[in-house]
């Protein structure tokens, strides 16, 4: 099915560039190139939806349909902050993830901490795992040697990672079921096709009031050179259209004929009543931002004419379109604020459908661990932390519990 449905998008794509070759002028040529998806209307009508909305989620879920699991290595860095004595990137998170289509994943990583106020402004990096069987959760930490096994709230693999990257947990207020971005787009209120444009070349879709409970559009552009795999994903506040957040992916890499995000920037934005202009953002921030495209503390993986460009891009702030306020970097308008983004992702040791068993997720645990058991009130050792989350994880299987079917797929309700 994936492959017959990446076949029928790569013969409207061959169909629509030499199409394009036979046009008369060069501006036509180069217009009909920028928007490989022109020509869809013609293969398919409806009064429903925009066909080429339609081709786009259909070539989206084929690519996600062919990541069953993943797992890699992944560092996040934080853009240099006056504020907190970072004068250069910071690495913030080094770790290992993984995650399957049962809605299991795992989280083992370094994460930075302040050691302080000091001048050298000092980082620890303890170690902390969590790994979650559909709602259930099991903590632990290298410090204490202690964790805590309990009903997760939450979906630890959001922020700037790949599983983001690629449209996962984008729905906020109902992350445990972890919805890809194609069941968002079709349960949306509206799809509009966006054309491709001279800053964003890649064909997207603007789904309004596509998450639930709280009321946010989705911008999503989807590269046709890389399986139309997301390029890049606005959320958008639905109240005032300010783009509140922005994950671009620079760089991919194919693993086992299936193209992952490799290297990747977030964008965080907070509101800025007076707009964008030289009194929004603090002049320690413009410091900080030019600082960030210097790219001092940051892997050469990196160090690439997009990355700098995208970095540009995101710290100058993104104004809405029907209103005064503006979205500028976080942090940026607070004297002495934390400038908390933009953030770069490097991911690599990427593997692609090959499943780990739930023994190897549990192995980071030590098995005189003391883990606090949320459900029974009560302190157990590692070795019966785990075997309290391998019993769920087999009860999950077996009666196929809606809350760990983390990879759902929906036909269109249009």
């Amino acid at each position: 099915m994936c492959v017959s449905l990446l076949a029928m998008i790569s013969g409207i794509l061959v169909y629509g560039f030499s199409w394009c070759i036979q046009g008369d002028s060069n501006h036509d040529i180069a217009a009909k190139r920028a928007d490989p998806l022109s020509t869809v209307v013609e293969v398919a009508s409806s009064d429903a939806v925009d066909p080429r909305c339609d081709a786009l989620v259909a070539a989206l879920t084929a690519h996600e349909l062919s990541i069953k699991c993943i797992s890699w290595h992944q560092q996040d860095y934080c853009s240099p902050c006056l504020a907190k004595r970072r004068a250069k990137w910071t690495l913030l998170e080094d770790g290992k993830r993984y995650i399957d289509e049962s809605g299991t994943w795992m989280v083992y990583a370094s994460h930075a901490l302040s050691a302080g106020e000091s001048a050298d402004h000092k980082l620890s990096y303890p170690q902390e795992f969590r790994a979650a069987v559909g709602p259930y959760m099991l903590t632990w930490s290298a410090d204490d040697n202690a964790g805590i096994f309990t009903q997760r709230s939450y979906h630890f693999t959001v922020g700037c990672t790949v599983w983001r990257a690629l449209g996962r947990c984008l729905d906020n207020d109902n992350q445990l079921e972890m919805r890809p971005l194609s069941e968002l787009l079709r349960s949306a209120k509206t799809l509009e096709y966006l054309p491709p444009s001279v800053e964003e070349p890649w064909p997207g879709i603007r789904a309004e009031s596509a998450t639930v409970k709280i009321w946010n559009h989705i911008e999503a552009r989807f590269d046709p050179l890389h399986q139309f795999a997301p390029r890049l994903i606005k959320r958008v506040r639905g109240h005032d259209n300010l783009v509140f957040e922005v994950m671009v992916v620079t760089q991919y890499q194919s693993v086992s004929g299936v193209d992952v995000p490799s290297v990747g920037v977030l964008g965080l934005y907070e509101p800025c009543p007076t707009g964008v202009s030289d009194t929004s953002i603090t002049e320690e921030a413009k410091k900080d931002l030019q600082a960030a495209t210097l790219f001092e503390g940051l892997p050469e993986a990196a160090h690439t004419a997009d990355v700098a460009l995208w970095l540009r891009r995101l710290c100058e702030g993104t104004p809405a379109t029907k209103s005064a306020t503006a979205a500028c970097p976080l942090g940026s308008i607070t004297k002495d604020g934390w400038l908390a983004c933009p953030i770069v992702f490097i991911a690599d040791n990427i593997i692609v459908n090959k499943p780990q068993t739930i023994d190897s997720i549990l192995s980071f645990v030590p098995d005189d661990a003391k883990v606090f058991n949320d459900e029974a009130g009560a302190y157990e050792s590692g070795v019966e932390a785990k075997q309290l989350l391998k019993a769920r994880h087999s009860q999950l299987n077996k009666i196929k519990s809606e809350s760990a079917k983390g990879f759902r797929h929906t036909e269109p309700s249009r």
